[in-house]
């Protein structure tokens, strides 16, 4: 089978048209059962951050650059927040709107087409850098069957999205620099790497990779229009994501302390604690990279790829010495975020090419060699794909990470509550979910950080409380409550008034 595919890879010269079709008309067979559902499942309270932006788009303010957030503090306060490029959330509100899909569906099925086009653009990409057909096909192949990209293709997170327009403006601007055309395709590569640092700014650290490879190219041509285009497109990008940067914080500072300590801007700095770094750095590298990044399935090539690269020149300098860039270029991000590595394995999304590029070096010279084809055979068609459907399904179906009743039954809790009061969720390890699902404003509890105040907590009129939590909060306590309701394992409670205190610690 190996070599029947082999010959027809090199010899059709439709075969990368026919593949990268095969490749996105699977990854929709696998997600097709995840487009309807509501947000559930790791980092559930990352995806709800767009649901409820695509909610309020939807209700309240319809203007792209000001989405909001269901974290409220009192009757006037709008919400607004500015987490990412809400491209996606503005898209599925409009949708949504005009009665076309519901929210959910139009939500993860535009994430899902914006991240399929990671297939295409991560093959072109790999020809873009003068690897061959078939080191192209296995890279694109191997990226779209890693656990974290069948993970987070169709959820709202920013992280993967930004890899997607990173892929695709690499394959477009890397070879119009290469060949000295500054038009059309020059253009559409620099508006989706545009795109990509609008998604998620991490992007913009892997200036220095693309750098480093069109820099020969740029010399040899020796044009002043060449540098000019390139100079330009530096300019332009940071300029726009310095203005978005400019609205962000305007937003952030016009916002109460609540919705603020869940939408940081910038680095959380550096910990002094080298236990702690070297904590989140080994899970960072064993479970996040190995497992959700590069695949399991995938360890075999890793190995037979780490053989070649120790004892043959298996690519040119300037191959290297762009991989080298990008390993500079993810250690420094990592640096900046070691804190956040533990727990968001989203955060090193950017590391995804690097465990393709290691596992098509091991799989193409496994082929080459001619040598154990079945074993071959096993790993790219059987445990490479089950093992990353499997953790994928596992993370979104396995554990929703949400009570049963809010996930089911929340419109019987809902109809308790005036629409437009301000309410208090008591057991939602979140800062967002509960609020989501109840579509209600107000604050978690369990979230509050720093200084409760009693004026604080007077505009909020009702307490929702999850009765089965761990995670309750000594807050309520200060509530004068009344007029209980039980619904299932939770209780609807009428705020009356707010006993006397000076201050309350988290």
């Amino acid at each position: 089978m190996i070599d029947r595919l082999k010959t027809f890879w090199t010899k059709s010269p439709r075969a990368p048209f026919f593949f990268l079709l095969l490749l996105i008309l699977l990854q929709l067979a696998i997600h097709w059962p995840m487009i309807h559902q509501s947000p559930r499942g790791m980092h559930v309270w990352r995806q709800t951050v767009g649901h409820a932006a695509i909610q309020n788009y939807m209700e309240e303010d319809n203007r792209f650059w000001f989405p909001r957030a269901d974290i409220r503090l009192y009757p006037g306060d709008t919400g607004a927040v500015y987490h990412e490029l809400p491209i996606t959330y503005w898209l599925a509100a409009q949708t949504a709107k005009a009665g076309w899909l519901t929210p959910h569906t139009a939500a993860n099925l535009f994430q899902l087409l914006f991240n399929l086009i990671l297939i295409p653009g991560s093959y072109y990409f790999l020809l873009a850098l003068h690897a061959g057909r078939l080191r192209a096909g296995l890279f694109a192949f191997l990226m779209s069957f890693s656990p974290l990209y069948l993970a987070y293709s169709p959820l709202l997170e920013p992280n993967m999205l930004g890899l997607s327009f990173f892929m695709v403006g690499l394959a477009f601007f890397l070879p119009a620099v290469e060949k000295g055309r500054y038009g059309f395709r020059y253009g559409l590569g620099t508006l989706f790497l545009l795109l990509a640092t609008l998604a998620k700014p991490t992007y913009l650290f892997f200036g220095l990779p693309v750098l480093v490879w069109i820099m020969r190219p740029l010399l040899r041509q020796k044009s002043a229009k060449a540098w000019a285009a390139v100079i330009g497109s530096g300019l332009a990008l940071a300029l726009a994501n310095g203005l978005v940067i400019r609205h962000a914080k305007l937003l952030y500072e016009a916002s109460p302390w609540q919705r603020q300590f869940h939408t940081p801007i910038g680095s959380p700095g550096i910990p002094s604690d080298w236990a702690l770094i070297w904590e989140n750095v080994s899970k960072a590298v064993t479970t996040w990279f190995l497992e959700m990044n590069l695949n399991l399935g995938a360890i075999p090539l890793l190995f037979v790829a780490l053989f070649y690269i120790f004892n043959h020149n298996s690519d040119d300098n300037r191959t290297r010495n762009f991989w080298l860039a990008w390993c500079v270029s993810l250690i420094m991000f990592c640096t900046l975020f070691v804190v956040r590595l533990a727990d968001h394995d989203y955060y090193l999304t950017a590391s995804l090419p690097l465990a393709a590029w290691l596992s098509s070096l091991g799989a193409k010279r496994w082929i080459m060699s001619g040598r154990y084809k079945v074993a071959l055979a096993f790993v790219l068609l059987f445990a490479v794909p089950y093992l990353g459907i499997t953790r994928a399904y596992g993370r979104f179906f396995g554990k929703p990470q949400i009570p049963e009743t809010i996930l089911e039954h929340s419109g019987e809790l809902t109809t308790l509550i005036p629409k437009n009061d301000l309410i208090l969720v008591d057991g939602d390890k979140t800062p967002i979910v509960f609020l989501y699902y109840l579509k209600r404003k107000g604050l978690s509890l369990s979230q509050a950080e720093g200084l409760i105040k009693a004026e604080e907590l007077k505009p909020f009129r009702w307490l929702v409380r999850w009765d089965d939590s761990k995670n309750l909060s000594p807050h309520a306590n200060l509530l004068i409550l009344e007029k209980p309701i039980k619904v299932r394992d939770f209780t609807v409670y009428e705020i009356t008034g707010v006993k006397e205190f000076s201050q309350s610690q988290r």
